[in-house]
C-alpha cells in the first residue's frame, strides 16, 4: 500500500471544513498506509490589560501585537517554523510517496515549498477547500493585501504536483499556478443521508422557513428577506440560526426568530420539520457555500436567493426539482414564497448520489 502523510488542522466535525477533512482522512485510511500529522498550534490571544502595562512587560506585549498584526497570510504562519522540525522528523521515519495538505489555514500552503526543498521526489497534493484570494473573507479587503495574497499563491503553489479545488471556476482560476488540478466538490456525509431517510416529517401549523448560516456585508445579506417576511400577507415564520454580527440581526418582529447556531443534528431536525429551506447565495465570487449540497438531501422546497446570475452555486442546483430561484428583492421573494405555498405539498425527490463522499473521493486514486 502507498505510504501517505496527511497534514491538517483539526476542526470541529460538525462544520463543513471539519466534515471534509475527516471524510478525506477516513477514505484514505482504508485505501493507503496513512499517517496523519495534525497542525495543532493555537495562536496567542491578545489581551492588553492595565496589569500588563503596569508591569511594563513591553517585550511580551510587542510579541503579541506582532502575532496579531504582522503574521501573513494568517496568524498560524508564526508556528510554521516550529512545525517544520516535527514534519522533517515524521518524513524521516517513513518513506512517504505522497504528502496531502488540507487547507485551511492558508499558511499551510507554505509546507509544499518546505518539503520540496529537502525531499524533491515527494508527491505534494493540496486540497484548497475554499479558495484563498477568492475567499469570501477577502472580498472587501484592500488592494495591497490582495496583491500580497496573489504573490503568495504564485510563490508557493509552483511546488504543488496536484491541486484539489471545489468547482470548475476554482480550476480555471488556479490553472495559471498549477498544471494538474482536479475537482472534488463538498460532498454529503452518509450520516445526513441515513438521518434524512430514517426520520418522518412533522407538519407545522403555520408555514415555517429555516435558514442556517453566516451573513457577510456586500456578499450574503438577509435584509430583503426580512422585508419580505414582515410584509407577507399570510402567517409565516422565519427561524435563523447564525453567528453573524449584530449588524445582520433582524428587527424585532413576531415572524422572525434569530438564534445562535445549533449542532448539526439539531439543525437537521429543523430542516425536517420546516416547510421551506432558505439558501442565500454569495452575491459575488467563485466560492460556493458548503450548505448547498447539504440542503439538497432534504426533499424540501428550497428558496434560492441570488444576486449573481453566473454564480457557480447555480451549477449545483439547476437540474434538481423543488428549487425556487429568486433575485434578492423583497417583492420577488414574497411572490416566490406565495408560489411555493400554492404548490404545497409537492412531492420532491432528489438523487444526489454523485455528491456522496464515497463517490467523489474516488478521484483521489489518481493523485495519491
Amino acid at each position: 500500500m502507498k505510504k501517505v502523510l496527511v497534514i491538517y488542522k483539526p476542526y470541529k466535525s460538525n462544520i463543513s471544513i471539519g466534515i471534509r477533512h475527516l471524510s478525506i482522512i477516513n477514505f484514505l485510511s482504508k485505501k493507503t498506509n496513512l499517517t496523519t500529522l495534525p497542525f495543532q498550534y493555537e495562536p496567542n490571544r491578545i489581551k492588553i490589560s492595565l496589569n500588563i502595562l503596569k508591569k511594563k512587560n513591553f517585550i511580551s506585549l510587542l510579541k503579541k501585537v506582532y502575532l496579531k498584526a504582522y503574521s501573513f497570510p494568517d496568524i498560524y504562519n508564526y508556528y510554521i517554523k516550529y512545525f517544520k522540525k516535527e514534519l522533517y522528523l515524521k518524513i524521516k521515519q517513513k518513506n512517504y510517496k505522497t504528502v496531502l495538505i488540507l487547507i485551511k489555514p492558508f499558511s499551510l500552503i507554505k509546507i509544499a515549498k518546505i518539503i520540496k526543498k529537502k525531499y524533491h521526489n515527494i508527491n505534494i497534493v493540496i486540497d484548497t477547500s475554499d479558495p484563498f484570494l477568492k475567499n469570501v473573507g477577502y472580498q472587501n479587503t484592500n488592494i495591497i493585501k490582495k496583491l500580497r495574497i496573489k504573490y503568495f499563491e504564485f510563490i508557493h503553489l509552483k511546488y504543488v504536483n496536484t491541486l484539489i479545488v471545489l468547482n470548475k471556476e476554482g480550476k480555471e482560476y488556479y490553472s495559471k499556478y498549477v498544471e494538474k488540478i482536479i475537482i472534488i466538490e463538498q460532498g454529503v456525509n452518509d450520516k445526513i443521508i441515513n438521518y434524512n431517510k430514517s426520520n418522518t416529517i412533522k407538519k407545522t401549523n403555520k408555514f415555517k422557513l429555516i435558514y442556517g448560516g453566516v451573513f457577510y456585508k456586500h456578499l450574503r445579506e438577509p435584509f430583503e428577506l426580512y422585508k419580505s417576511i414582515i410584509c407577507f400577507e399570510s402567517d409565516i415564520k422565519l427561524s435563523i440560526y447564525s453567528r453573524s454580527p449584530k449588524y445582520f440581526h433582524p428587527p424585532v418582529h413576531e415572524r422572525i426568530s434569530y438564534k445562535k447556531p445549533i449542532k448539526q443534528d439539531e439543525l437537521f431536525n429543523q430542516y425536517l420539520n420546516c416547510d421551506i429551506i432558505v439558501f442565500i447565495d454569495n452575491f459575488v465570487g467563485i466560492q460556493v457555500p458548503g450548505k448547498i449540497i447539504e440542503i439538497l438531501v432534504f426533499n424540501k422546497p428550497i428558496l434560492f436567493i441570488y444576486e449573481n446570475e453566473d454564480s457557480p452555486s447555480i451549477n449545483y442546483i439547476k437540474n434538481y426539482e423543488g428549487i425556487y430561484m429568486v433575485k434578492n428583492n423583497h417583492k420577488k421573494i414574497s411572490e416566490t414564497i406565495s408560489t411555493i405555498i400554492s404548490e404545497y405539498p409537492k412531492q420532491i425527490n432528489r438523487d444526489i448520489g454523485k455528491y456522496y463522499w464515497r463517490s467523489i473521493l474516488k478521484k483521489l486514486y489518481h493523485v495519491i
